[in-house]
């Protein structure tokens, strides 16, 4: 009979012991699947602001193309303004000088 008592001792300890492994297990379980949803969702954010990151660079690029193409507008139109002033300048100039010329040779006649 202590000899059952014994053995039904020991049995009992040893179903605790494995009933405390399988629940530290399932508790580990629990958190890797934790972790595991956690990780997901900053992966998902680390993707959500890489796209964002793009279309931020895609809408600069163009921006940036816009801009080229303005400057490149004004430049343009800058450089023809700057052209009809040397030609109007120029134009004076030899006015003038036809002025001048026809009032010396007007003095001197």
């Amino acid at each position: 009979e202590e000899e059952l008592k014994g053995m039904a001792h020991r049995l009992v300890r040893r179903e605790t012991a494995v009933a405390e492994r399988e629940v530290h297990v399932a508790n580990q379980e629990i958190e890797m699947e934790r972790k595991s949803k956690s990780l997901n969702e900053w992966e998902a954010r680390v993707r959500k602001m890489k796209q964002d990151a793009e279309e931020l660079n895609t809408s600069i690029s163009q921006r940036e193309a816009d801009i080229a193409v303005a400057l490149a507008k004004m430049q343009s139109e800058c450089d023809a303004q700057l052209q009809e002033h040397k030609l109007a300048v120029q134009r004076t100039k030899e006015q003038c000088t036809a002025t001048v010329e026809e009032e010396r040779a007007a003095a001197n006649a």
